[in-house]
């Protein structure tokens, strides 16, 4: 990604964040905008090979604003498969960027057959470098449970509710008490 791509790309994000696009992938305005950042961008991002690369040059390069980037842009050229869920994965308890947040929500949205697994992940982790303070820590936790639920992950959620982890088994045991007493 260079420097003229994140150029491109805050173009069209401000667009959008300014109220004068809205992504839609319907209006002709969103279809006229996209075209636009198709021909400034370097490289197809259409193409998951090069979407990927850009995905791990940001993590290669622990850079938080390229990868919140990518994550709108990976909506915008339709990139969440099994293998950018994957890619992902392996940074979802990371504390270098801030986004813990938004991958839970990427996890929940686009579940892969790897979703349970990092999502207990996510459970135990502690995000110290996301300026949370303890609250909103366990916040994220509370966070990771309910998605569990939400994706029918129900014996993830026994299993947390049962773990060592007094954080992730208190909303663990509080999502499963909810649930019986309906």
């Amino acid at each position: 990604m260079t420097k003229e791509d994140i150029v491109a790309i805050d173009k069209y994000l401000a667009a959008a964040a300014n109220g004068n696009l809205y992504i839609d992938y319907i209006s002709e305005a969103a279809k006229k905008a996209k075209l636009v950042l198709d021909a400034e961008l370097s490289e197809n991002l259409a193409d998951g090979d090069v979407f990927k690369k850009w995905l791990y040059e940001a993590i290669e390069e622990k850079n938080d604003d390229k990868l919140e980037k990518l994550f709108i842009m990976a909506i915008i050229y339709e990139q969440y498969d099994e293998k950018t869920i994957e890619i992902l994965g392996t940074i979802a308890c990371d504390d270098w960027h801030k986004q813990a947040e938004n991958l839970l929500d990427i996890f929940e949205h686009h579940p892969t057959s790897l979703t349970c697994e990092i999502l207990c992940k996510m459970a135990h982790a502690r995000y110290p470098g996301q300026n949370y303070g303890r609250e909103n820590n366990e916040n994220i936790t509370k966070k990771v449970v309910w998605a569990l639920w939400r994706l029918k992950e129900h014996n993830a959620v026994k299993m947390l509710s049962e773990c060592d982890d007094e954080i992730a088994a208190k909303y663990a045991v509080r999502q499963m008490n909810v649930f019986n007493r309906k």
